[in-house]
């Protein structure tokens, strides 16, 4: 970017993606990568203290399309969605503990990250939460609780759908302030939820922090990456899991069976005295 104007350098950015046009490449690493970075120009010097919730995670948003496009089995879910692997949670604390079921519907997610296995049926991958830059830290960490237990709820169904498998014990997720965020990631080891941040991610917000953009693309993309991994492994296990259900009646099939241990995850925590 140095020596050009915004507009200069997206018309270079498209001229960089012509030969892809015309290769009929749209779909590759590459021109999604240049179609971000043209979206992260167009946001430069937008951001403001004042910005409402919607209006970052329209922009994040916009970004994730990029990445995320022409891969088909990915959705992404906006507008405070509904998790249905909370939903279940709840649904089992209720009846464990004999819990009223004061909310009958999933946690409201901001960015709900889906398979799409086809025929209006998806699996839930991921939540992303996002927040603006004007949230005090007390309700900062208070989203990172409930992103932490939303994801826990995921992880758990993910898990269950094939203990053995290591693909199937590990999801990632992302939380997002204002432009700036952090991608983590959730594991099972031995029945214990572990979440470690793995980077960050920093939008610029002018051209003296356009160099740093690299590292947050590159992150970007391996959470995309994952993200399929993820999907395809999930169904691939749901799959022959259903197949087993279709035999079960007639077949042993107990040593292809391995119980999913319970977890204890409370989406909203009550104060007893």
């Amino acid at each position: 970017m140095q020596g050009k104007s915004i507009q200069e350098t997206i018309v270079f950015i498209r001229d960089l993606q012509r030969p892809f046009l015309l290769a009929e490449k749209c779909d590759s690493q590459e021109y999604r990568a240049l179609d971000a970075v043209e979206t992260i120009l167009k946001f430069m010097g937008l951001y403001n203290n004042s910005d409402t919730e919607a209006t970052v995670l329209r922009r994040f948003m916009t970004i994730l399309s990029c990445i995320f496009a022409k891969v088909t089995s990915i959705k992404l879910i906006e507008g405070e969605t509904s998790s249905a692997c909370t939903k279940s949670i709840r649904k089992l604390n209720a009846a464990l503990y004999e819990a009223s079921q004061n909310q009958k519907y999933g946690r409201k997610i901001d960015i709900l990250v889906k398979h799409d296995q086809g025929c209006n049926k998806y699996i839930e991958l991921s939540s992303l939460e996002v927040k603006p830059p004007s949230t005090c830290p007390a309700l900062i960490k208070e989203q990172q609780n409930k992103n932490l237990r939303t994801n826990g709820a995921i992880l758990a169904y993910l898990s269950s759908l094939n203990p053995r498998s290591r693909a199937l014990q590990t999801t990632a997720a992302i939380d997002f302030i204002g432009s700036a965020g952090y991608v983590y990631i959730m594991t099972n080891i031995n029945g214990i939820f572990y979440a470690r941040q793995v980077g960050l991610i920093i939008l610029p917000k002018s051209r003296d922090s356009f160099v740093h953009l690299t590292e947050t693309m590159d992150l970007l993309f391996a959470f995309q990456a994952f993200m399929v991994n993820l999907g395809h492994e999930a169904q691939a296990a749901l799959e022959h899991r259903e197949s087993l259900d279709n035999i079960c009646e007639v077949a042993n099939v107990r040593q292809e069976c391995i119980p999913s241990p319970q977890h204890d995850i409370f989406i909203t925590p009550s104060r007893h005295k």
